[in-house]
């Protein structure tokens, strides 16, 4: 059996004998450890500490610190054997580095936290500050009395349709005096986003992609924008309920 393919052993140790890596470039604040310490107390020391032949730590040195806090003697380890100097000290870097690179499902995100809500569980322990959970999960009362403004139709107006007036290809359409949308602003929709910026533009599209991966991206002439935006008339920043196709990260 080589080392790639051996069978990886739990082993409890003492804090005491494990060895911080003193070039981990990884940080962690008391305001982290304490939120690990209290993930620990909540779900247990469900990922065990990496450590070398000489029990120096590859990964795990936030989860060792909480575990001073909590007073635990010993801790779960992983002795990883036969790694070089060189795959040792990328691999530190890499544990920390490639979880960053995720993104969230904001949709699937706030269900969770409002069904942990809902069931009563303490939804800090996910890492999440009060003030945080606030903002993902506040219900805009403006965009529900829209939602239900869209949804009532008035007895006096009904059979009656919005008209837009057709627009023809290759029709120059005048820019508004004063544009309704400015470089910089990002729409919310749905699922989606759309900002409105240059593709060039490194900072523009960091601020589009949100810290999330890229699917699908469109490049739209800014004429052709402000005709579906003004015909759409989406809430600015603001999430929005009805089917609408996005042109941006999705």
């Amino acid at each position: 059996m080589t080392e790639k393919t051996k069978k990886l052993e739990i082993v409890y140790r003492s804090v005491d004998d494990l060895v911080p890596y003193e070039r981990n470039s990884r940080t962690h604040s008391p305001e982290q450890i304490q939120k690990v310490a209290e993930s620990i107390k909540e779900f247990g020391f469900t990922s065990p500490i990496l450590i070398d032949e000489e029990q120096g730590i590859i990964a795990g040195h936030g989860r060792l610190e909480a575990a001073k806090l909590l007073g635990m003697k010993e801790v779960p380890t992983i002795e990883l054997t036969g790694m070089p100097e060189a795959k040792k000290r990328a691999y530190v870097i890499a544990d920390n580095k490639i979880a960053l690179d995720s993104g969230w499902d904001e949709e699937l995100l706030k269900e969770e936290l409002s069904w942990l809500k809902e069931n009563d569980y303490d939804a800090t322990i996910t890492g999440y500050e009060s003030s945080e959970l606030e903002a993902l999960l506040k219900v805009d009362e403006s965009d529900l009395e829209e939602s239900e403004d869209e949804t009532e139709e008035d007895p006096e107006e009904e059979g009656e349709q919005e008209t837009v007036e057709e627009i023809k290809d290759g029709e120059i359409v005048a820019a508004p005096t004063v544009p309704k949308t400015k470089r910089g602003d990002l729409w919310l929709l749905g699922a989606h986003r759309l900002k409105c910026g240059d593709s060039t533009n490194e900072a523009d599209v960091a601020g589009l992609m949100g810290g999330g991966g890229q699917t699908y991206t469109s490049q739209i002439h800014p004429i052709t924008w402000l005709i579906r935006a003004r015909q759409r008339k989406p809430s600015k920043s603001k999430t929005i309920s009805r089917t609408t196709r996005a042109f941006g990260s999705s």
